[in-house]
């Protein structure tokens, strides 16, 4: 017969549960079967149930016996021996018995829990039963649990056997091992890689980045400099002098003879007139090129020239008569 959890245990699991870290670790299998928690958690009476008198009111007993199963019995990561109440190596009919007293207590009609997490609990105690009442699943999941403790008993005899180096230690060589040795060290040591790296990349962007700064500040610069020489106004032209006019002396003025007309004799035959020629026909001139207007330039001023000397008057001819 396999032994029973006491409806105790869940009381006082209930009232610090601080206190059982077996009870609170969900690989751990529990050491009986928790049939009368589950008789407890479905209303029976205390002392029906092997609960003491006057320890504690129905309705404590009734949550602690509620909150065990929540926390121990369906905590996440709980084997499948753990889900139905029982230890490894639980008979089929106690699995069978404990299974419907958690599926009666897991059924909306009969109980207030919550919808949710009713229904996930009830899920995960049917897969538990489904998997534990095949002999074959059950012996595929029994070595399953054997290989896991297996790694889990080899973790902690090495972490003993390391503890037990380190207490072995002379004391000297522990203070000169320990010295100054906290997590903060340890993790700083282990990023000083990255620290470094991280340092000499930051310092070559750094650089980089001013060199570039620098560059763009030329260009700016020089485009101001060549901006302000095309911008600046060009300086005004002197105005060209004006020529000055020479003075002219008035010429003077020459008497011309007048030609004296010749009488026409009274016999003289008449004169032929020449016949009009016709007027040549001249090619028409190719367009002359612009002449460009020569550049004035500046006139001296020259002393005022006398006037010239008067010609002498001609004297008259006779005229010849015909």
């Amino acid at each position: 017969m396999e032994p029973t959890l006491l409806p105790e245990q869940a009381l006082a699991f209930y009232r610090c549960p601080t206190d059982y870290p077996e009870l609170r670790n969900p690989r751990r299998a529990l050491r009986g079967d928790a049939a009368p928690i589950l008789h407890l958690a479905l209303g029976a009476e205390p002392t029906s149930v092997g609960a003491p008198a006057g320890v504690a009111e129905p309705q404590e007993w009734l949550t602690a016996a509620r909150f065990f199963i929540e926390q121990v019995l369906l905590a996440p990561g709980a084997d499948y021996y753990r889900v139905n109440g029982l230890p490894r190596g639980a008979s089929e009919s106690d699995i069978r018995d404990n299974h419907r007293l958690l599926m009666r207590l897991l059924h909306p009609d009969r109980s207030n829990l919550d919808e949710t997490w009713q229904a996930a609990a009830a899920a995960r105690a049917n897969q538990a039963y489904a998997t534990l009442r095949d002999p074959l699943t059950r012996a595929a999941y029994d070595q399953e649990i054997a290989l896991e403790r297996l790694a889990r008993t080899q973790q902690e005899a090495t972490h003993l056997r390391t503890k037990a180096t380190r207490s072995a230690a002379p004391a000297g060589f522990e203070q000169v091992s320990r010295q100054g040795d906290t997590p903060l060290r340890r993790r700083m040591w282990r990023f000083m890689p990255h620290l470094v790296i991280g340092a000499v990349l930051g310092v070559a962007v750094s650089w980089v980045g001013w060199l570039w700064m620098e560059r763009e500040r030329a260009a700016v610069l020089a485009g101001f400099d060549a901006g302000a020489s095309l911008s600046a106004p060009a300086p005004a032209a002197a105005p060209a002098p004006r020529p000055v006019p020479e003075p002219v002396a008035p010429l003077p003025a020459v008497a011309q003879a007048q030609p004296v007309p010749a009488e026409p004799a009274a016999n003289a035959a008449p004169t032929p007139q020449p016949l009009p020629l016709p007027a040549p026909v001249t090619p028409a001139a190719e367009p002359a090129p612009p002449v460009k207007a020569p550049e004035p330039q500046p006139v001296k001023i020259s002393e005022p020239v006398p006037p010239p000397k008067a010609a002498p008057k001609p004297e008259p001819q006779p005229v010849p008569k015909v």
